[in-house]
């Protein structure tokens, strides 16, 4: 499979058996989501087929032929965020009577029973955009399984899941797998991969690495299999080392921080300093994150930029005060997908590279190439679309963003979500970067891979800090903290 001079498959191979969960694994870039889109029937081979048991696939794009055999649920959201989470259930695929006529009632009553045995507590009248991520995402898993396919394809499932969401999902694939239905699993949550899979296939460069029982296997060998040889790990961030007592005052000071979701929260932050704020999906951390990022204004509470007291209430006052802030869904308001790197990367910054008003191409280029260069994006050239990046390019780009703006402070919510290991530590690197030149950075997430990074971890558990924790923090002390209480 070839696009322009770039082969993104060369002589892939996929074989799914009957019942069995088969995790797809590679580095941002190896081919994974290509030969997804094969198999879901969205691009056709320029060689090769497709087969299910013995039939050959329907062409690609006959979306009806290809529903009875394969459903496939895509990293990127694919809902319909006016419509509401009935009508997404049934997206394309309505209950009819008669002529023809929509029965909206057989509808609702098959939706409530799934959404109950699901345990997803959603309004069927709401409008799907207004769920939480989480809630985005089971919400179209649901919709895929509830289509009947013999195999169903899940790009990325857990990235934008909380922990007891994941854990739903979970049993809900024993459950299937229990009744024939077949599953591939992508992710870059080796663990997870380990856990969920019967089998697991490795790609890189377009080929297949191997395939083999994951009984059989361990973390270090899918991540030498994905890389090509070992990968070395960064340690926990920490920019402070080496600064004096006499070192500039908190870049960032919180106090009684209060909103619907937060109850008196507060903390500080040092120069060089990088802060978990770990917690479950509703615990709070996230809210903390929108507060900085002047989304959601707070109720009460104050908020210092090195000493400055600023007023919440607007992004551009939160940017002007020095916040780089890095969204938890960058498909949805993480960058323009229709624009280059170079734009997305500008866009911030366009004081800095125009002069007498008009934008100096020098200037900008530089920018771009030092950015992309540090952060090692993966791209034909800066002229690329950030829609056609791999998910780890894309985030490189979302997070070489916040940096182009000289931040003081940098939130970054689960910025390593559904991104490999050699792009993970790439984007760490970055980060470990600003915090040594002084910048303080907030990492908000429930990932234990995430929080260790940081220098100190602070828990929250229903809006409140509950407890802090050294960094490095082992996996199991660091989820018994957040789990506290739920």
């Amino acid at each position: 499979m070839r696009f322009g001079k770039t082969v993104a498959l060369d002589g892939a191979t996929l074989s799914v058996q009957p019942g069995e969960v088969h995790g797809l694994i590679g580095r941002n870039g190896a081919g994974k989501s290509t030969l997804v889109s094969v198999i879901s029937g969205l691009l056709h081979p320029h060689s090769g087929e497709v087969r299910f048991s013995e039939d050959v696939a329907p062409k690609a794009g006959h979306v009806g032929a290809w529903r009875t055999h394969i459903g496939t649920v895509f990293q990127k959201p694919m809902i319909a965020r006016e419509l509401s989470v009935l009508e997404n259930l049934f997206l394309g695929a309505p209950i009819v009577r008669g002529a023809g006529v929509v029965d909206w009632s057989a509808m609702r009553e098959r939706a409530t029973s799934a959404l109950q045995e699901w345990g997803i507590a959603v309004d069927l009248d709401a409008a799907a955009g207004r769920l939480t991520i989480g809630q985005q995402q089971l919400l179209e898993i649901l919709r895929i399984m509830m289509l009947g396919p013999k195999v169903i394809v899940l790009d990325e499932p857990t990235a934008k899941l909380g922990r007891a969401e994941a854990i739903v999902l979970m049993e809900h694939i024993r459950l299937l797998r229990s009744r024939g239905i077949s599953f591939v699993y992508v992710s870059h949550h080796l663990n997870e991969v380990l856990e969920v899979c019967d089998t697991v296939t490795v790609v890189r460069n377009g080929k297949n690495v191997w395939t083999r029982a994951a009984s059989d296997i361990t973390v270090p060998d899918l991540t030498e299999a994905m890389s090509g040889g070992a990968v070395s790990f960064a340690g926990v961030i920490d920019g402070t080392r080496g600064r004096t007592n006499g070192a500039p005052r908190d870049v960032l000071q919180v106090r009684d921080l209060t909103t619907s979701l937060l109850d008196r929260v507060s903390f500080a932050i040092r120069p060089g300093e990088c802060v978990g704020l770990a917690g479950l999906k509703g615990s709070g951390n996230q809210e903390v994150g929108k507060v900085l990022a002047g989304l959601a204004p707070p109720r009460s509470g104050v908020i210092q930029i090195e000493g400055k007291p600023v007023n919440a209430t607007k992004v551009r006052t939160m940017l002007d005060a020095g916040v780089g802030y890095i969204s938890g869904d960058r498909h949805f308001d993480g960058f323009v997908p229709g624009m280059s790197i170079t734009d997305n990367l500008a866009m911030a910054v366009l004081k800095r590279v125009s002069r007498f008003g008009f934008v100096d191409e020098r200037r900008r280029n530089q920018m771009v190439s030092a950015i992309t260069a540090e952060l090692d994006v993966v791209a034909s050239s800066p002229a690329q679309q950030v829609a056609s990046l791999s998910g780890g390019n894309q985030q490189k780009v979302v997070l070489g963003r916040a940096l182009a703006s000289r931040p003081k402070l940098l939130v970054l919510d689960n910025p390593t979500a559904g991104v490999d290991i050699a792009s993970r530590e790439s984007l760490f690197g970055a980060v470990a970067a600003a915090c040594n030149a002084g910048t303080a950075a907030l990492i908000i997430s429930d990932d234990e891979e995430e929080l260790k990074r940081c220098g100190r971890i602070l828990v929250m558990v229903g809006g409140r800090l509950s407890t802090e924790l050294a960094g490095g923090s082992s996996d199991s002390t660091i989820m018994a903290a957040m789990s506290e209480g739920n």
